[in-house]
């Protein structure tokens, strides 16, 4: 009888050992990761002309390393989204920097990319491994000789509101500190409005309200010293909020060039406004109804 329990128990141990392995694995058809593409502070387009803005990308193990790399995402990209398919990315070896770079992003010829997965700096494509559900953002660089473009980001990614309901929101940019290490800054005065999905534009809508300086009188959204901005919308919708990726406001000084521009890699938070239940909008106006 004891002999018995022990074989029961030596197979239930084996079999709960097992467990591990199979819920953490990752799945043998890929992961879904999910992909922005800029070029030079610009979304990019999808082959159906629609902004590359968190895509879903399959990504499978094509070298059998048992590892999705970014590389590998980055492949899976232009196959499953760009016009041209996987000849809109190339790698090779760069002998400056040593070690494989990316060539040919989103078919642009430039050595001047960068790359950031859930907001931080990546290693390179061949050395990042990646996980179900991330978020990918790569670039090619307003600034090809420099490379002073700051990746930005607002710290919620979406937010619902009510019509008229003040908000706020905070930019940061991913920088280093004095001793090199990677930190977060906020990106002060920087210009806020809206990017436009369907014409690819920035502008600040008449829809979009600053802070109320004094009954009446509003100014146009931008961040203070702290990076934060507080702001409403007027009619309800979805709106992608951004911040202008080249004012002039933003700048660093150089003791050899001066004051030299830097430009954003656009960050990007989908603001929900709802309507009260009675809310509709004058028929005279350019407002367009609407009722829930």
């Amino acid at each position: 009888m004891k002999k018995r329990l022990l074989s029961l128990l030596l197979v239930l141990v084996m079999v709960l050992g097992m467990f591990p392995m199979v819920a953490f694995a990752e799945p043998a058809d890929g992961i879904t990761v999910y992909m922005t593409v800029f070029n030079k502070g610009e979304f990019c387009k999808d082959k159906d002309n629609a902004p590359m803005w968190q895509k879903p990308v399959t990504v499978t193990d094509t070298n059998g390393d048992g590892k999705y790399s970014l590389d590998e995402a980055l492949a899976a990209a232009h196959t499953a989204c760009y016009i041209d398919g996987t000849n809109g990315y190339a790698t090779e070896y760069n002998e400056i920097y040593g070690y494989d770079a990316v060539a040919k992003l989103w078919g642009v010829d430039t050595n001047s990319t960068g790359y950031y997965r859930n907001n931080k700096i990546t290693a390179t494509v061949d050395q990042e491994f990646l996980s179900a559900n991330d978020k990918i953002t790569a670039f090619v660089y307003y600034d090809e000789e420099g490379w002073s473009d700051r990746y930005s980001y607002f710290t919620e990614s979406a937010k619902t509101v009510g019509v008229g309901e003040e908000f706020s929101l905070t930019l940061k940019y991913a920088g280093y500190d004095a001793a090199y290490n990677p930190t977060e800054l906020p990106v002060a005065t920087a210009p806020i409005g809206v990017y436009h999905m369907a014409t690819g534009t920035y502008s600040v809508p008449t829809t979009l309200k600053g802070e109320e300086i004094i009954p009446g009188f509003s100014i146009d959204p931008s961040t203070g010293i702290d990076g934060s901005v507080k702001m409403r919308f007027t009619k309800p919708g979805t709106y992608y909020v951004t911040a202008q990726y080249n004012s002039s406001n933003y700048s660093t000084y150089d003791d050899d060039l001066g004051s030299v521009p830097n430009y954003l890699v656009p960050p990007v938070c989908v603001v929900t406004v709802q309507a009260p239940l009675s809310f509709t909008t004058d028929l005279n106006t350019d407002e367009v109804p609407y009722t829930v």
